[in-house]
């Protein structure tokens, strides 16, 4: 066995049935075609089921890591009243989710996302993230 500098640079291979770990990219792309395959938001142990069912064994700590990457790109956003995630699609929406079914719609209210936003700034309260949703029932479920 060679020694570098110290170290050993003998290759280890993984027990078997283990894969290499997941690289951080291909983890967020993996999530993401998850997420957007979904029309419901997806709690981090949902997300990690169904890439398990389809691509491979995922720890919800790194589907963790992920999400936050992701929502601090903001490619992807809590849903608050669902403790789930889900594609950001629209900037300054409110989001509509079916207390039914589940689904969650965008809903676009660019300048009452800004009136809320100028009038919490007019107290001196600093926001770091404004949530606007509203439960109810989908025109599909009231059918």
């Amino acid at each position: 066995m060679a020694k570098l500098n110290g170290f050993s640079t003998e290759v280890r291979r993984l027990p078997r049935g283990r894969t290499p770990a997941y690289r951080a990219d291909q983890l967020d792309s993996d999530l993401l075609q998850v997420l957007a395959a979904s029309e419901i938001p997806l709690s981090a142990y949902e997300i990690a089921t169904r890439l398990r069912e389809s691509v491979r064994h995922v720890m919800a700590v790194s589907i963790y890591r992920s999400l936050h990457r992701l929502c601090a790109e903001q490619r992807v956003e809590r849903v608050e009243m669902v403790s789930g995630f889900r594609i950001k699609d629209t900037p300054g929406a409110v989001l509509a989710i079916c207390a039914q079914c589940g689904r969650t719609v965008s809903v676009r209210v660019v300048s009452e996302h800004a009136a809320i936003e100028q009038a919490i700034a007019a107290i001196g309260f600093v926001a770091s993230k404004v949530a606007l949703e509203a439960s109810g029932v989908c025109s599909r479920c009231a059918e």
